[in-house]
């Protein structure tokens, strides 16, 4: 994605389901959050080792809390 700007692999990039816009790239049991951003920048929140089938709902709310912080922070400075 970095060299093209496509999503070549839809199972490796994906929307995580009941957010406001967060994406997950998946690279073997670890886990990268993600959002894009005002000129399609792509904003990276964290990355986490995966354990479960689920996405653990602390993680959501820690990507979903700096997106949240960063475009806040964003606002100000414009």
């Amino acid at each position: 994605m970095g060299d093209t700007g496509k999503i070549w692999n839809e199972r490796k990039f994906q929307h995580v389901t009941e957010t406001d816009q967060i994406f997950e790239f998946k690279v073997e049991a670890d886990r990268i959050l993600c959002f894009f951003f005002i000129g399609r920048r792509l904003i990276v929140t964290h990355g986490f080792r995966k354990r479960g089938d689920k996405t653990p709902t602390r993680e959501i709310e820690r990507g979903e809390s700096s997106k949240q912080d960063f475009e806040g922070r964003v606002k100000h400075e414009t």
